[in-house]
This record gives structure tokens, sequence and C-alpha cells, in this order.
């Protein structure tokens, strides 16, 4: 599907335009050992919680099964395979729905015909194939930069077993080049000795937005 196909199925569908991600990664592009974070700092959950909740979540089925086969709270969570049985599944108590679907598409024309979600915005939150799949449909990147990881500290950290493990999506350099991001809001600290750094990252290529 084209950028300008998907920015179509969104506005047809009342669907508000802009798309955000959720990324956590080192400079070098990685974002994960397996199916674990690199770091679980609690700026860095409060943030996403922040920007995430009462939104659309997109992500994969192994992020999915990361956070426990759980749905996230007080959000519509979408989990796109084409392995997972498709199913739906709501809890009104706490405002949580899941819908397991094989695309995005199939997805937004199910929403569409739920009133008290078809106007929230759609938040990428991954992993790596997830994040590639929607990368020219992303208008904001919210980012955690873990500034003092790469891949040889954590090959230093963990061993040379877990090469096979590392999740690498691409080098934040590469990725505000290919898809013109400009920084916003940089925000840098240093909880436990892990230098962060929280940036907003938007796209300028304002036809995308037509």
């Amino acid at each position: 599907m084209s950028t300008k196909n998907f920015r179509k199925l969104l506005a047809d569908n009342s669907f508000p335009r802009v798309v955000t991600a959720e990324i956590a990664m080192t400079y070098d592009g990685i974002i994960g050992i397996g199916s674990k974070l690199l770091y679980n700092i609690p700026q860095d959950m409060e943030r996403f919680v922040q920007n995430t909740t009462g939104k659309i979540v997109v992500m994969g089925r192994k992020t999915f099964e990361s956070m426990g086969c759980k749905p996230l709270k007080n959000r519509f969570n979408i989990v796109i395979s084409k392995s997972m049985y498709p199913e739906h599944k709501r809890d009104t108590e706490t405002n949580t729905e899941l819908f397991v679907c094989a695309n995005i598409a199939n997805a937004i024309n199910f929403i569409e015909g739920m009133s008290s979600w078809k106007d929230r915005q759609i938040c990428i939150i991954g992993g790596s194939q997830i994040y590639k799949m929607f990368e020219n449909y992303i208008d904001e990147w919210h980012v955690t930069v873990f500034e003092n990881e790469n891949e040889q500290t954590i090959l230093d950290r963990f061993g040379e077993d877990i090469r096979p493990d590392i999740v690498r999506f691409k080098p934040l350099l590469q990725l505000m080049n290919d898809n013109n991001l400009t920084v916003h809001n940089v925000d840098r600290m240093n909880p436990n000795n892990v230098k962060i750094c929280f940036a907003d990252l938007y796209r300028t290529i304002e036809e995308d937005m037509q």
C-alpha cells in the first residue's frame, strides 16, 4: 500500500491523519535482545504510557508475545500476524480492545464501525518488522536513545553468544535521513548511570500530509 493510499484509507474512515511511533534504541539501531528491551527504565515507561494511552497501538506478534500476550490497558491493541488466529476481545472495565488480523486495512475497516475508537490516533510500537512496514507512513517518532550503548558495549556486557539475538531496526541517523525527520523537544537524563535522550522527530515533507 502506498503512503497516499494509506492516508486515504485513514481519511475515508475518519481517523486522524498523523501517525506516531514509539521506539527505544541505540544510535546504531539496536532495539532489543531476543524478546527483551535493552533497559526497563521507569522514566521511559512513563513516557510510553503517556504517549500511547487512549490510542490505537499497532504491534507485531513477537512484541505482543513479549508482553505476555496481554493487551495494553486503555488502548485499542492491533496485532498484525499471519500466523495467529484472527480474534477480537473487549474488556469494558479497562477500556481495552484486542484485534488480531493479517493487515492494517482489515483493522481500520473493523474499527471504523466502532464510534468510541475511530477518531483515535494510531501509534506504532514495534517490533522491527512492523516499524519497517509502517516507516513511510509515520509522521512523528518519539524516540528514546540509549546514548552510552552500541553493539560492542552490549556484546561486552552479555557476551558474544547473544549476537544472533540482537534485534535491529536501522541507525538513528539513517532513520532521520530516509524520512526527512527533524529533531524537537530533546530531553536528557542519567537514571542509574544509563545515559538516555528523549527526542521527538517530525517528518518535514509537507506533501506527505496531503
